[in-house]
Formats: C-alpha cells, sequence, structure tokens
C-alpha cells in the first residue's frame, strides 16, 4: 500500500434553502452555534431564498468538506454601501474544530470572495466581549484563533451587539469589532467606524428583522436600533480617530476550555491511477499482441506454427513481469 496521507477541504456556496446538503450542513449549526449568539436557522433559510440585488445585504452561505464529508456551515454577508464582508458563524463539528480544518476553511472562503471581485474594503467579525472577556462563548473563542493569524485588528471603540430580534435578550452585550484590510491598519477615523457601525446596525440587522417581524415589532426593533446607535456616538463624540491594536495570537487558548491544536486522523489514500493500465494491458493486451504478432509474420511470409512457441513464451515472460512491477507496492520512507 502506497504511504499517502492527505486530506481534502472544500467548500461550496449554497443558493437554494431546498439544497439537501445544505439542511444537513444546517443541522451541524443548530447543534453546535451557542444560543447566545444563534439567529434563527428559519431565518437563514428565508434569506438565502430571498438573496438578491435589491437587497441592502447579500448572504454568503457555505458547505464545509473534509474528504468529500460535510464538516460544518459558514456564514458571512456582505454590506455594499460600506463594502464591508461580515464574518457571522463559522459552524464546525465538535472534533473538527482544530486550527489545520479553520484556517484551510476560512483561506477558500476568502479565495472565493476575491474570485468574485466585489469590492471589499474591510472583514469585520464582532467578537464578545462580555464580563471583560471572561465570558466569551465558544464561537467567539474560535474566531479569535482566526482573526490573530489573518491579520485582523481590535479597534479600540466600545461596541454593542444588537439581539437577534426583540426577546432574544442574551445575545445583545459588549463586543468589539475586529477588522482587516489589504493593508495593515493603525487607526480608524470616527467617521469611518460610525459608518461601519452604522451600516450592520441599519443595513444589516434592521434590514434582515424588516422581513421578520410584523409592523409593530418592527417599530420596537428599530427604537432599540436608534437607541443603541445613539448610544456609540455619544460615548465616541470627543474622539477623532481610534487605535487598531493587533495581539499575540492565543492560538493555545486555555486548555481547560478548547483544545483546537493538534493533527487530524490522516487516511490512507491507495493509488487508484495504476489499475485501469493493468486491466487494459492484461485483458486487451494478449488479443492485441496476437494480432499484431500474426500480422508481422505474415508479412514476413513465416509461419506460424514455426515460432509459436519460442515467440508466444517470450510475450507472456513480458507482460507478466509488467503487470507483477505495476501491482507491486514500494515501500516509501
Amino acid at each position: 500500500m502506497d504511504e499517502v496521507l492527505e486530506h481534502n477541504f472544500a467548500v461550496k456556496r449554497i443558493h437554494k434553502a431546498s439544497d439537501e446538503e445544505y439542511l444537513e450542513a444546517l443541522a451541524i449549526y443548530n447543534i453546535t452555534t451557542p444560543n447566545d449568539i444563534k439567529t434563527k436557522s428559519n431565518e437563514i433559510s428565508m434569506w438565502l431564498s430571498r438573496n438578491g440585488s435589491d437587497n441592502s445585504f447579500e448572504l454568503f452561505i457555505f458547505i464545509l468538506y473534509m474528504d468529500n464529508e460535510i464538516t460544518g456551515l459558514s456564514m458571512l454577508s456582505y454590506i455594499p454601501s460600506t463594502r464591508i464582508v461580515i464574518y457571522d458563524y463559522i459552524a464546525l463539528k465538535d472534533q473538527y474544530r482544530v486550527n489545520a480544518v479553520l484556517f484551510a476553511y476560512a483561506s477558500l472562503i476568502q479565495n472565493y470572495m476575491s474570485s468574485i471581485r466585489y469590492d471589499i474594503s474591510y472583514y469585520i467579525v464582532e467578537i464578545s466581549n462580555k464580563n471583560d472577556g471572561k465570558s466569551v462563548d465558544k464561537e467567539s473563542r474560535l474566531f479569535k484563533k482566526l482573526i490573530c493569524l489573518e491579520g485582523f485588528g481590535r479597534i479600540k471603540a466600545k461596541y454593542q451587539t444588537l439581539s437577534l430580534g426583540l426577546d432574544h435578550y442574551e445575545s445583545s452585550f459588549n463586543a468589539y469589532i475586529y477588522i482587516k484590510a489589504n493593508d495593515t491598519l493603525k487607526v480608524i477615523l470616527k467617521d469611518t467606524f460610525l459608518s461601519i457601525v452604522h451600516s450592520i446596525y441599519y443595513e444589516y440587522y434592521l434590514s434582515w428583522y424588516s422581513q421578520i417581524l410584523i409592523p409593530e415589532e418592527l417599530k420596537l426593533f428599530k427604537e432599540n436600533v436608534d437607541r443603541h446607535y445613539n448610544l456609540q456616538k455619544t460615548e465616541t463624540s470627543e474622539e477623532i480617530e481610534f487605535e487598531i491594536e493587533y495581539v499575540d495570537c492565543p492560538i493555545l487558548g486555555n486548555l481547560h476550555i478548547d483544545k483546537s491544536f493538534g493533527y487530524l486522523p490522516s487516511k490512507h489514500k491507495r493509488n487508484l491511477g495504476k489499475y485501469p493500465l493493468i486491466f487494459l494491458l492484461v485483458f486487451l493486451g494478449p488479443p492485441l499482441l496476437i494480432w499484431g504478432y500474426n500480422y508481422i509474420l505474415n508479412i514476413l511470409g513465416i509461419s506460424i506454427s514455426t515460432v509459436n512457441f519460442i515467440v508466444g513464451g517470450t510475450f507472456t515472460a513480458i507482460l507478466s513481469s509488467v503487470t507483477t512491477l505495476l501491482i507491486a507496492d514500494k515501500k516509501k520512507l
């Protein structure tokens, strides 16, 4: 057996909520995503079906694969007005929540976003800062591992996430916005920061729930959005710009909370490329050899009965040797 070990990673964007693989990936999202940051899956499916140019944002849903097995789901959102991409979720089965897997998917997703040639100024991640960072959900801990190696920096400005609907109170909490551009940012102007917050609050959250809530509920939700944004402006009124902080990567983290380092169990890959050749050689080779052998003898005017034993034995020996060589396994150090 060839000593070949490998993993194949792939992502596929989904456009239809009826896709069977999407439903399987969505089940992983439902099981693994903490309740305090979890968007209802039926809302995600609804917006997936509504994707179009007339919306204030575009939803990107990716199915994540490893070795042709579905391992999770990722969700991103693009807001054209500020040209930002928001990392919403990367939901993975527990056994795949390791650095090697996370960074492979992040790279593939960003390659996809680059390939569609959208005008993207910033990638954005909201990271929980509950209880001064002491009560952080596992999704934020996972994203922290991503952002530290992907060049994200923390905007040193207060930020509050909005609740996911009217009655999901746990989903509104203190947080930080982490940002990534095509160059390392040292500072960001207050006006730029507020425009990003405004687009997240109004063009994403409010737009999202405008299709979910009834008019009376939507009015209350908008009042909540207005209150949070006005508070954001008040708290930053004396600032001109905000520093962007890059910290050492907490890759190992707290080993008692998360284990995300290590390796994946590799699968042996059998080299199947030689088997079609063996099939052709064994089953089609003899008839072709006999035909060619007969054709040449006829041209030379030699009777087949006079040399059949010698040449036939030679051909048999050659065919046997080549077949054995192809089948034999070679041990690799």
